[in-house]
């Protein structure tokens, strides 16, 4: 009866299946009534399906977070602080950093778009450089050249998005051994590199030409700078979030707002430069959401001093020069040690006539 189902639905069952007894006013209400509780069963049904959509895109968004190196490292040859605030709970942007030896790779990138399908691309990107520092570490004549390794990742993203989506990166290999900064760019914003003068801080814009990886699969037309390194000289990593986002009236914060904060904070050191570019940011930004991805690295060359990374760098040659040895030494053992090991046979005066 329709009494029966009003408690059904009181008690929480909504799948109720009634047939009008009558055709008054009784019946026409049973009727309705019967509807009402299909559509709030559907409701319930796509309320499910959305919550657990959102659950895995908050899964998504924390794994994605593992992607990204922590904000705050230290060594003898860099110092970086470095920020990263998504638009939506997954992002397009990503940088890293790796190190083996004397070299230390920086990179960073922007998919187009933001959201869970540019997330895709940049953890297929987070594996590419995974690969390429695994291979650094394994092979000693490894290429550092920022077009290999551009080369390298524009066949990875093009065969994950299949010219779909496209990223603009950028990637440079310091080699502290030389004091040289070598770079090259897929289409995206030019980084900084601040130096320090006799009275003030200059700065050069690290621009190269370049498509973008993903529009095509074979793609090597990227262009190679060089660079000298100094002690102190900074490295400023961006994307796009940062220069064209916009406040409630539609104004562009604008690479000139970043540019002076930069050149008053930069002599500060890189945790001051962060703290400084993101709060202006943000209070530009207002309370309204972000246009897009925001990502920032700061990277201060030499310190704790030129002569105590060169004091490492001599360390890690000698160690290198000494696994050699040892590992040729531990080959000759291993043969010398080894019955079945193929030796020339000694021939006598006899067998050599």
């Amino acid at each position: 009866s329709l009494y029966e189902a009003t408690r059904e639905v009181a008690a929480g069952n909504f799948d109720l299946k009634l047939k009008p007894s009558s055709a008054d006013e009784i019946g026409a209400l049973t009727g309705s009534f019967e509807a009402m509780s299909r559509k709030i069963v559907g409701l319930i049904d796509e309320k499910m399906k959305q919550v657990h959509l959102e659950q895995e895109v908050q899964i998504a968004s924390t794994i994605q977070q593992t992607l990204f190196p922590p904000p705050q490292f230290t060594d003898e040859f860099v110092r970086i602080e470095s920020y990263y605030k998504s638009a939506a709970q997954c992002g397009g942007d990503w940088w890293s950093h790796f190190r083996v030896g004397d070299k230390v790779c920086v990179m960073i990138a922007d998919a187009t778009g933001h959201g869970m399908p540019s997330a895709l691309i940049t953890a297929a990107a987070r594996s590419c450089f995974s690969v390429l520092n695994k291979l650094a570490q394994d092979n000693p004549n490894f290429s550092y050249s920022p077009v290999e390794m551009l080369s390298f990742a524009n066949r990875v993203i093009h065969e994950a998005a299949h010219g779909k989506i496209m990223m603009t990166f950028f990637v440079a290999t310091l080699d502290f051994s030389k004091g040289k900064l070598v770079y090259s760019s897929a289409g995206h914003n030019p980084p900084w590199l601040f130096k320090k003068g006799s009275q003030k801080w200059t700065m050069k814009s690290l621009t190269a030409v370049g498509q973008r990886l993903g529009e095509t699969p074979d793609n090597t037309a990227y262009e190679e700078h060089e660079l000298d390194l100094a002690e102190g000289d900074i490295l400023f990593l961006y994307t796009d979030g940062l220069t064209e986002g916009k406040n409630l009236a539609g104004e562009m914060y604008g690479k000139k707002r970043v540019k002076k904060i930069m050149e008053e904070a930069v002599q500060q050191g890189p945790y001051e430069s962060i703290q400084r570019v993101t709060r202006e940011f943000m209070n530009h930004n207002g309370e309204k959401p972000l246009d897009d991805d925001v990502t920032l690295a700061v990277i201060e060359m030499y310190p704790n001093g030129r002569a105590r990374a060169e004091d490492s760098i001599a360390q890690f040659s000698s160690g290198v020069d000494q696994v050699q040895t040892e590992t040729a030494s531990a080959i000759d053992q291993g043969n010398a040690a080894n019955p079945f090991t193929l030796q020339a046979p000694s021939l006598s005066e006899g067998d050599r006539s």
